[in-house]
């Protein structure tokens, strides 16, 4: 993926990321996030299945990959 600024370098954050991104910058209602899954880059110990954040509360979670759920893409600065 290249972004309209030439970036390439958008990831999917870690589940451990992804909770930094809940407690920093959600919970402050920055962002617009809405409160529902996001998925991490954290694969989860069953075949098939990833972690996932839930936006309301902060649980964690996995899901089958088959699942949709939001996504919020990252990059370092």
């Amino acid at each position: 993926y290249v972004d309209p600024l030439g970036f390439t370098d958008w990831f999917l954050p870690s589940e451990e990321e992804l909770l930094l991104i809940y407690t920093n910058l959600h919970t402050i209602d920055v962002g617009g996030f809405e409160d529902d899954y996001y998925w991490s880059s954290t694969e989860s110990q069953f075949a098939g299945s990833a972690q996932h954040v839930l936006f309301n509360d902060g649980s964690v979670s996995f899901s089958s990959k088959a699942n949709t759920h939001r996504v919020r893409a990252v990059k370092n600065f």
